[in-house]
């Protein structure tokens, strides 16, 4: 607990940053010298800005393993017009440091988030392609399988920090 305590600082401007991020209120915008692709990228921009999405989740926070390790995880997902995109993200000692894409987004009537996707894992000096599934309850009951060439492993606790799920209002007509 101390531990996560510590890190209450980061972890706190880390939530707002990614609600912000995941929600579309906030982007972050790279320059290019290309004006043909600029031009597609502002309508690209213009476009996501005018679709919210209809739902976000997020799970972020230190993950205690059951057997004692720790890994801090961040999990921002969202739908946006009907696509589901986001990252998942996570450092462990043991296992090293993981950044994904997020493909399938489900979200139980309880709350409970469950993400499958695939991208690196950097460990011991190589990255190696992996698929994950994962899942997050409320009550921070955290599972995170991963897969690929010379690895296969679950990280399993429980999340000492945030898990919520954003649902947009209805929209009237």
């Amino acid at each position: 607990m101390t531990r996560w305590l510590r890190t209450l600082g980061i972890t706190g401007a880390a939530i707002v940053i990614a609600a912000l991020l995941a929600t579309g209120i906030v982007g972050i915008s790279f320059g290019g010298t290309d004006a043909g692709a600029q031009e597609s990228n502002d309508a690209d921009v213009q476009h996501n800005a005018l679709v919210p999405p209809s739902q976000v989740a997020v799970a972020i926070g230190q993950l205690e393993e059951e057997d004692g390790e720790y890994a801090t995880v961040d999990l921002r997902a969202a739908v946006r017009d009907g696509d589901v995109g986001g990252a998942l993200r996570f450092f462990s000692e043991e296992y090293g440091y993981y950044n994904g894409g997020v493909r399938t987004l489900e979200v139980a009537d309880d709350g409970t988030i469950h993400v499958t996707g695939a991208g690196g894992l950097f460990h011991d000096g190589a990255r190696t392609q992996v698929r994950y599934d994962a899942t997050f309850a409320p009550d921070g009951a955290t599972s995170i399988h991963v897969q690929g060439r010379g690895v296969n492993y679950t990280m399993a606790g429980h999340l000492d920090g945030l898990v919520s799920v954003w649902n947009a209002p209805a929209l009237a007509e």
